[in-house]
């Protein structure tokens, strides 16, 4: 299994294919001291959810006239309660870190909302991905820093493996049989994406600057399919779906893909062959 991105959301999906029986190779276009995503520069907490149905009610209510995909809804409603549960099961102490109400107390199900939680009860420091990031450390999960992924490699309509750049500018071919996650985050410091999907110029980055929507571009080249709510800005709630908002610089598009159990690459360049799957450890060989 191939993980690009080593912020939140590479870090969980590294940690749980890992612990599922996969092997997996994570790759991040940044060096250690910029690498960890959104997630290093951010307020690190998420949503005391303890309420899934109710939190299910106040997703509805803040989408508003431009609705959430009712399936996302569920998910994010069920999976954010489970959030705090899944991070001490990694012996990480969580904690009642800011104790706030609804931002929108006058909508229904906002009484759902009790705070937000975070690591060791604290907001900021870095302390989520820190604390991510070690747990994929610990597992002896390899990740590649300064390795940029660059294209992704499909066979008989499925995802196979990727392109990318090695630290030293060489190009090298990852081949993954067990498929691959992009968990490049959004695109808000990428001034030509920002401009053309949300019409927005010179907006203001709340978050990292490797934010340039490097997996989305890949997956659409790949024919991902494409889904744009009718909302040209949104916000996260928690940690889950999108939420429309004024003036953020969030996208509220998604895309769906097929990943393979091809071991094969069938793309013309021959560049080294990077192999991850469980059957076998990592390989770099010549083609």
């Amino acid at each position: 299994m191939v993980v690009v991105g080593f912020g939140g959301a590479g870090c969980a999906a590294a940690i749980a294919a890992h612990d599922a029986g996969a092997r997996v190779l994570v790759l991040d276009k940044e060096s250690a001291s910029r690498a960890g995503g959104s997630t290093r520069v951010s307020g690190a907490v998420w949503f005391d959810n303890r309420d899934p149905e109710r939190a299910a009610v106040y997703l509805r209510s803040l989408s508003a006239g431009r609705p959430v995909p009712e399936p996302v809804v569920e998910v994010w409603a069920r999976e954010t309660a489970r959030n705090s549960e899944w991070m001490e099961s990694l012996g990480i102490p969580v904690g009642l870190a800011v104790p706030a109400p609804a931002e929108f107390p006058d909508l229904e199900g906002s009484d759902v909302m009790c705070g937000w939680i975070g690591v060791e009860g604290r907001m900021g420091d870095g302390l989520l991905w820190a604390a991510l990031s070690q747990a994929v450390r610990a597992r002896d999960i390899d990740v590649r820093l300064e390795t940029p992924a660059r294209e992704l490699i499909t066979a008989d309509g499925k995802v196979v493996g990727l392109l990318a750049d090695a630290p030293d500018g060489s190009p090298l071919q990852v081949r993954a049989t067990r498929g691959v996650i992009l968990a490049t985050g959004g695109f808000e410091a990428n001034p030509e994406m920002v401009r053309d999907h949300l019409r927005l110029t010179d907006p203001v980055v709340w978050g990292t600057p490797a934010a340039t929507g490097d997996g989305l571009r890949m997956a659409v080249e790949a024919g991902a399919d494409r889904a744009r709510t009718t909302a040209s800005k949104s916000r996260r709630a928690g940690s889950g779906a999108p939420i429309p908002w004024p003036n953020s610089p969030r996208s509220c598009e998604s895309i769906r893909m097929s990943c393979g159990t091809v071991s094969t690459a069938t793309t013309p360049p021959a560049p080294p062959v990077l192999t991850t799957g469980s059957a076998a450890p990592h390989a770099l060989s010549h083609r």
